[in-house]
């Protein structure tokens, strides 16, 4: 029996709120890492801010069998920064500011830190305005 990888733990996290609200029970000891993202994209889509969270870092990275999409990633991260989600403005401040995902724009990455800091969000008051390199987006 193989380790439950990051994403099936984080599917575990997400799913059991759901299940005990009596939505539809999902076996998450069955899930591979390659079913991850599309169980994640399910619940993305329905409108859960930490799926779309995940589902964002999965693109940005590679993982749970989605393949690496920074546009996909950024497009995650904004509808969650949207709906007030601290970690997803702080990735999409970090994706504006290097312009990964689409162009680089100073002034909406100053916009979506000053979004997170105001949620207690410290990590965005190291980053905004500090111009780092591309090497250094999460």
């Amino acid at each position: 029996m193989r380790n439950a990888g990051p994403p099936t733990l984080l599917l575990l996290l997400l799913l059991t709120p759901l299940v005990c609200a009596g939505a539809e029970k999902v076996s998450v000891g069955s899930v591979t890492e390659g079913e991850a993202g599309g169980l994640l994209q399910g619940l993305a889509e329905s409108g859960q801010i930490k799926a779309q969270v995940v589902l964002g870092e999965m693109y940005l990275e590679g993982e749970g069998g989605v393949v690496k999409d920074p546009v996909a990633a950024r497009h995650w991260f904004l509808v969650a920064a949207e709906r007030g989600d601290p970690e997803a403005q702080r990735n999409l401040a970090l994706m504006y500011q290097i312009g990964r995902g689409g162009p680089a724009d100073q002034a909406l990455a100053e916009f979506w830190f000053q979004k997170a800091r105001g949620q207690g969000d410290v990590f965005s008051h190291y980053k905004s305005g500090a111009g780092y390199s591309r090497a250094e987006v999460p």
